[in-house]
């Protein structure tokens, strides 16, 4: 409510996560004029006790109304409980990536619409965690915030720089082997300083990226075939990433 000062009394819409919704929240804020709709955590004590034990099918759908407050339970590849006070009892047509078509709450799918790019973030961030515990907790504000902006900075490249669309993990890795230094002070001379690891770029006709065999788990007598390779040996061998140093540990200096 406190985030709210200024906004409230107007008519708008709020969308938001299980973190935050709840029964009580949404009437209050519907006594302000104000709509909200999202996810909601389903063992909350305000919730009804059928809401809380129905079991459904997979794309059905059970809606109770109370007080203007809409609480739904719908089953799509698991159970998803929510919350609105903006939106009816009612399904429509959503098309996904494939071109099919399906039915969900209105509430549900208005949801995605706003809160999708938040959600995909939050996923993204949750794959590559650098979080760690401690009482300093300004640490951990600073390291989420880089991590905000590496993932942006991400975004941007594919967006802006022309170049073929990287993921999440061979932008880190492409970063990553740019910030490390060639030749480390005080450390061991290493073959593996001056030599890069770099993923396939062609393709085969069905789309896929081309693969080479791994050289090392060749050695280890094991078949292992990896879009990964190394760009500065000479004939540019095939090589698992977790394969890469050990290969290079074993060259002559």
């Amino acid at each position: 409510m406190e985030l709210l000062q200024g906004k409230l009394n107007n008519g708008h819409e709020l969308y938001m996560d299980n973190f935050y919704n709840s029964f009580g929240l949404a009437k209050k804020l519907l006594d302000h004029n104000t709509y909200c709709t999202g996810t909601l955590r389903k063992d909350l004590k305000e919730n009804s006790q059928e809401i809380r034990k129905k079991n459904i099918k997979k794309g059905e759908n059970i809606s109770m109304f109370r007080e203007g407050v809409h609480v739904g339970v719908w089953k799509d590849k698991r159970v998803v409980t929510y919350i609105t006070t903006q939106y009816k009892d009612r399904m429509v047509p959503v098309q996904n990536k494939r071109g099919q078509v399906t039915s969900k709450p209105e509430a549900i799918s208005k949801y995605n619409d706003y809160m999708s790019g938040v959600d995909m973030q939050d996923q993204l961030l949750a794959y590559y965690p650098c979080e760690r515990k401690t009482l300093r907790w300004y640490l951990k504000l600073a390291i989420h915030t880089f991590q905000l902006l590496f993932l942006n900075s991400m975004k941007m490249y594919n967006k802006y720089s022309g170049q073929r669309k990287m993921s999440l993990y061979d932008y880190r890795m492409n970063v990553i082997n740019a910030l490390l230094p060639e030749n480390v002070p005080g450390n061991r001379p290493s073959n593996t300083q001056t030599h890069k690891i770099k993923k396939a770029t062609e393709t085969t006709s069905n789309g896929r990226l081309k693969r080479k065999t791994c050289r090392q788990c060749t050695k280890n007598k094991k078949r292992t075939d990896s879009p990964w390779y190394c760009d500065t040996c000479p004939d540019k061998p095939g090589l698992c990433v977790e394969c890469f140093e050990n290969y290079h540990s074993e060259l002559p200096l």
